[in-house]
């Protein structure tokens, strides 16, 4: 077969189809990031081009794609359940289920439900966060402020109505604020002691997102939007 190069957890070998095979076990077993790192070792100890990146490029690609496609199919399947259930009666059997997935594959992206609902709400704050192009509109420009946050809320609602219910409810203006807070920080250190900034920062979040929320459904979005812009500018 050739060398063999032992590394903790698999084997590099050299030589023949062996190469290909191994390498498709070390990305299954570890994961396309460690795998490279172990490869890009195995090639350096061989001191030869026995392992071929033109191969290993083709399946990294392969692997990149059903790792997409996996937690693809556990994200929709984990949404569906969760829009029937409370998270705390979700149990990885039946989301395995849904997804067409086994339970290890599952353990293999998550630790446990739990911290997929956290993957796909980070993911809605950081959008939530993105959707906020000046900072300092906090201060600067509030009902400017107020109608990207609300219209932020607006383009991610049904997402955030399954993920961010039930005990869970209470999250999502928690992490905005801390987010939020993050950015101006790193923007504005000089305000990391300020009283008068973190009051209004939370006022405005929180106030912005109940208010919001609560009315949605009294009131047409675009004039509800207007009027927190108002009553946000105090006008």
């Amino acid at each position: 077969v050739g060398q063999i190069v032992n590394i903790p957890v698999v084997q590099i070998e050299s030589g023949g189809e062996g190469e290909l095979l191994c390498v498709r076990n070390l990305f299954t077993s570890l994961g396309v990031r460690r795998s490279l790192s172990l490869i890009k070792y195995a090639e350096f100890v061989l001191g030869n081009s026995s392992i071929s990146f033109d191969r290993y490029n083709t399946e990294r690609s392969f692997m990149d794609r059903r790792e997409i496609k996996t937690k693809r199919s556990i994200k929709n399947a984990f949404l569906k359940l969760r829009s029937k259930k409370e998270i705390e009666q979700i149990t990885i059997r039946e989301l395995a289920e849904e997804a067409e997935i086994s339970k290890a594959t599952f353990y293999l992206h998550y630790r446990d439900i739990y911290d997929l609902s956290d993957t796909l709400g980070n993911e809605i704050i950081e959008n939530l966060v993105k959707g906020i192009s000046n900072p300092d509109n906090i201060i600067e420009d509030p009902a400017a402020f107020t109608r990207e946050l609300a219209f932020a809320f607006l383009a991610q609602k049904n997402i955030i109505d399954i993920l961010f219910s039930g005990s869970r409810e209470y999250k999502l203006a928690d992490q905005i604020e801390q987010s939020i807070r993050t950015l101006v920080f790193h923007i504005h250190p000089e305000y990391i002691g300020d009283i008068s900034f973190h009051l209004k920062l939370s006022y405005r979040v929180k106030g912005i997102y109940y208010a919001f929320r609560d009315n949605l459904n009294k009131f047409e979005p675009g004039i509800l939007i207007e009027e927190l812009c108002r009553i946000s500018d105090n006008k």
